[in-house]
């Protein structure tokens, strides 16, 4: 979010900034006044791109009650600095060093969580620095990778959840299973995959299971767990086993 507002007043001139939060406009919009159109087409004239981002939220428990309330799910677009923005920013005399300062630190978030799917994996975790494999910890392979498999990319706990508790209400009565049977495939959703992520067999059932839940959901709130574990899957099946005779020499 830091980024997004960092972007928004960078690219933003200070006449519009001081139009958009002005009380006198605020009380004419609910967002930014009368200006509001004429903000966000200067904007995306100074290369921001803006772009809908889903907000969703878990359910909330009354103490005294016990009664369980919920805000509904909402998009808000929000302004995204395009290359073109982001290189014009860095190149700004005055601001640039601090564009360049947040942009690396961005980037070290993105290298931790991309190593922390080393030090999570299930099959061969990395505990010490001579196992850690860091080719795969460069700013040119993480670019390489589809944007929902960078150890960046968090999804939501709340989609995770809403994805579990709306998984288990259907899937047990759609597959004519136990819920307990059910679960063990559902654990394999939230792990990624990672105890399986070699067995094409399971890889493909699990596939099967995915596809008839989506057939069946009527969430919006599991759209990005839904698409994160087709895109992973689908990668996981292409992917060509290792040669390990090769590996012997």
């Amino acid at each position: 979010m830091r980024s997004l507002l960092l972007a928004t007043s960078v690219l933003c001139s200070p006449n519009d900034a001081a139009v958009a939060h002005h009380p006198e406009h605020q009380e004419e919009h609910p967002v930014h006044g009368k200006h509001a159109e004429h903000i966000v087409s200067r904007l995306q004239r100074e290369h921001v791109k803006m772009e809908d981002e889903l907000f969703s939220f878990r359910k909330k428990k009354d103490e005294v009650t016990g009664e369980e309330t919920k805000r509904p799910s909402f998009k808000l677009k929000l302004p995204i600095p395009t290359i073109d923005g982001i290189v014009e920013a860095l190149g700004n005399a005055e601001y640039g060093a601090k564009v360049g300062e947040l942009l690396v630190s961005l980037v070290r978030d993105e290298v931790k969580s991309q190593a922390r799917v080393q030090v999570d994996d299930e099959t061969k975790p990395v505990n010490e620095q001579k196992d850690l494999d860091l080719s795969t910890l460069t700013l040119e392979y993480i670019a390489s990778l589809p944007p929902k498999e960078r150890g960046g990319q968090k999804i939501a706990e709340e989609a995770w959840t809403a994805f579990r508790q709306d998984y288990m209400a259907i899937m047990p009565g759609v597959m004519g299973k136990d819920a307990n049977v059910v679960e063990n495939g559902l654990k394999l959703f939230e792990k990624k995959y990672n105890p399986c992520k070699t067995d094409k067999k399971v890889l493909g059932r699990l596939k099967e299971f995915l596809n008839l839940y989506v057939t069946h959901t009527k969430s919006e709130e599991v759209v990005p767990v839904v698409e994160y574990l087709s895109e992973r899957v689908e990668t996981l099946l292409n992917a060509e086993a290792p040669n390990l005779l090769e590996t012997l020499g």
